[in-house]
């Protein structure tokens, strides 16, 4: 998610960018995913971050807010394991 948006922005994409990611099928039938949000400076470093997920062959899904006319933030399925450390380059909100 951006921390350059609003606030109260941020807690709306994450949550967009998680619905998408669902409706993609990404999340599959889990009775209980962890949720954790991580942030990326702006709009480039959100592209540069779905290459980076791309290229780690991580599925996931980048959420286009029509209001602002931008990406806004993006969502994976669910990782674990070795998976994990393509995140820890990425702040978690605050």
């Amino acid at each position: 998610m951006r921390r350059d948006l609003p606030s109260a922005y941020q807690a709306v994409q994450a949550a967009h960018a998680a619905i998408s990611s669902c409706q993609r099928g990404l999340i599959g039938n889990i009775r209980h995913p962890i949720l954790v949000v991580a942030t990326v400076e702006n709009e480039t470093e959100l592209l540069r971050a779905s290459v980076s997920l791309t290229n780690d062959g991580i599925q996931h899904s980048v959420f286009y807010e029509d209001d602002v006319k931008a990406y806004t933030a993006l969502a994976t399925g669910c990782v674990s394991g070795e998976t994990r450390k393509a995140f820890r380059r990425y702040p978690l909100l605050k």
